[in-house]
């Protein structure tokens, strides 16, 4: 027994000693940024940041909490010359970024925007060079004594963008260029601005699932869905995510759009059987590819985002 786990460990080491940030930057500029299966009421993922880089998020909290916009570095995307910088990850060792999103705690829906992201650590994104970082959202319940308790609390977002291009220009430029971490950052409400200036918006998936007949086929059950195309992106992959008991799974990577035209964009989800009491999710990401392979050459061209519909049970 003592040798299999001994084995076991050693195998799981390896595993993780295998994800370089050579072979993260390969799937991000593959398969667009990762949404991290977790909590259903909470929001992280994984993908590309820079020193300076704008970041957007659209989001809702409930009324009487603390919202906090967290961005832990991973460490550098690996250059083209292995010589010039080594392959394994460093992490920050100033920790991660914690930003205030909503310091009134009002709730309600609400567009951050950030206007330059700053890095403390001269290492990977911090240095200006194109680097791998998770970001999340953490909400927590203000106490009665007016001070953010350790109670973590649900919070919605319907969208996310790291980068000059996922960001809404007109939004990052009124908030000026300053390069400290929470200087100048826009809060805005609906009624201010609308998220659709965003790379991807406005993310719908319908309640109620339609049946198509077809001369020659079976009668075919399907969901609609729709979400806004405002910036280019060179993809754009449609998911569809389950949520029940708390937790947040994938069941349908969707069809993948290469370039397209900023517009509305309708689909739908053929159902397979019944989709049960659980809640589904649109959940919408956009990336840009870096050319020729060459991380080096792609700094802003790493650009992201992401659009969520609304939790819905289907019937």
């Amino acid at each position: 027994m003592g040798q299999l786990v001994c084995k076991s460990e050693k195998t799981a080491a390896a595993a993780a000693a295998a994800v370089t940030p050579a072979v993260l930057a390969a799937r991000l500029f593959t398969d667009g940024p990762q949404i991290l299966p977790a909590d259903s009421r909470h929001f992280a993922l994984q993908g590309f940041a820079r020193n300076g880089w704008p970041v957007a998020v659209d989001f809702q909290p409930q009324p009487g909490t603390l919202t906090v916009l967290v961005v832990t570095p991973y460490g550098p995307a690996p250059s083209s010359s292995p010589a010039r910088r080594g392959l394994k990850a460093v992490r920050d060792s100033a920790g991660p970024v914690r930003i205030v999103m909503d310091p009134t705690g009002r709730g309600g829906r609400q567009l951050f925007v950030l206007p330059r992201i700053a890095f403390a650590s001269a290492q990977g994104p911090g240095g200006g060079e194109l680097g791998i970082a998770t970001y999340s959202v953490e909400s927590y319940r203000i106490s009665a004594k007016g001070k953010p308790s350790v109670k973590r609390s649900p919070v919605e977002i319907f969208g996310f963008g790291a980068g000059p291009d996922a960001v809404p220009g007109r939004l990052a430029g009124q908030a000026g260029r300053a390069p400290a971490m929470a200087a100048a950052a826009l809060v805005l409400t609906a009624a201010q601005s609308s998220p659709a200036a965003m790379a991807l918006s406005q993310a719908v998936l319908a309640d109620r699932a339609t049946t198509v007949t077809r001369r020659g086929s079976p009668p075919q059950r399907r969901v609609d869905y729709q979400y806004r195309v405002g910036r280019s992106l060179h993809l754009v992959a449609e998911d569809i995510w389950r949520e029940s008991g708390g937790k947040a799974v994938p069941v349908l990577l969707g069809p993948r759009l290469r370039n397209p035209a900023p517009a509305t964009i309708r689909n739908f989800w053929a159902l397979a059987g019944n989709p049960g009491a659980v809640q589904y999710r649109l959940v919408v990401r956009g990336w840009q590819q870096c050319p020729n392979g060459d991380f080096t050459t792609c700094a802003n061209q790493a650009a992201f985002g992401v659009a969520r519909s609304a939790a819905v049970r289907v019937k």
